[in-house]
């Protein structure tokens, strides 16, 4: 099956018309490296479908028709069908309100990300939220949609124009990602992709924990690592890495 891309345009007459391209055609997103690396506690309680719509909102903010177009309050703004969700995230059988409860926990998070290069020179820190708003919008007898408004700094993050002035990103294949069988093994070979011109490097056990949101109530080195070894075993069919454990230090 075909993965998807629909995207709405506002016509004159108000009326919204949706042009496909499938996602083999624009598999990849530009991804900030602080918003791969942060860590924030509200993202332990994410599942793997978090962590797929999030990158899946990234890519259709980058590869919107509306960007810098004609009306300038569309430039944060994006429609999305619950069947391109469906297929761009391989999720079944979600309702709508499924679906907008999944959007809503991500309206309802906020975090603190670090090295925010803004135009004027300045290097920040911030704590911000994603969205604005999001609605889901239905009718009778008609496909539905929703509707997300990204905050202003979160859609800077996300411009694909910001990341090629700024630099500090890595390219985030989705059709990889959404193979991917656990929120520990998408993490995973995020951290590879960004940390791969940095052979070898080191992550204490503190680091890593956070980086992978592994927050248990009974936590073990030892069981973090077996959830690693799972990982692994995905992530090094696509970018091929070893690692060493230090149980002493």
């Amino acid at each position: 099956m075909k993965k998807s891309s629909f995207l709405f345009f506002l016509m004159s007459n108000d009326k919204l018309i949706i042009t496909e391209k499938p996602r083999t055609l624009q598999p990849e997103i530009l991804k900030q490296n602080n918003l791969i690396e942060c860590s924030f506690n509200e993202l332990n309680s994410w599942s793997e479908i978090h962590h797929d719509l999030f990158n899946e909102l990234i890519a259709t903010f980058q590869n919107y028709e509306y960007k810098d177009g004609l009306f300038p309050e569309m430039n944060k703004r994006i429609y999305i069908r619950r069947a391109t969700l469906e297929k761009n995230i391989n999720i079944r059988r979600k309702s709508n309100q499924e679906i907008f409860e999944l959007l809503k926990k991500m309206r309802d998070t906020s975090f603190t990300i670090k090295g925010i290069y803004q135009p004027n020179g300045y290097k920040t820190t911030a704590s911000i939220a994603f969205f604005n708003y999001v609605y889901l919008h239905e009718k009778a007898g008609r496909e539905s949609y929703f509707e997300v408004e990204y905050t202003d700094l979160f859609a800077l993050l996300c411009d694909k124009a910001y990341s090629l002035k700024f630099g500090n990103y890595s390219k985030i294949n989705l059709l990889k990602t959404t193979r991917l069988k656990s929120k520990y093994a998408k993490a995973l070979y995020e951290l590879m992709e960004a940390k791969k011109y940095k052979k070898p490097f080191t992550l204490k056990e503190y680091e890593l924990k956070n980086f992978l949101k592994y927050d248990v109530k009974y936590y073990k080195f030892s069981h973090m690592n077996r959830e690693i070894e799972k990982a692994y075993m995905q992530v090094n069919n696509i970018i091929p890495f070893t690692y060493i454990i230090h149980k002493i230090e």
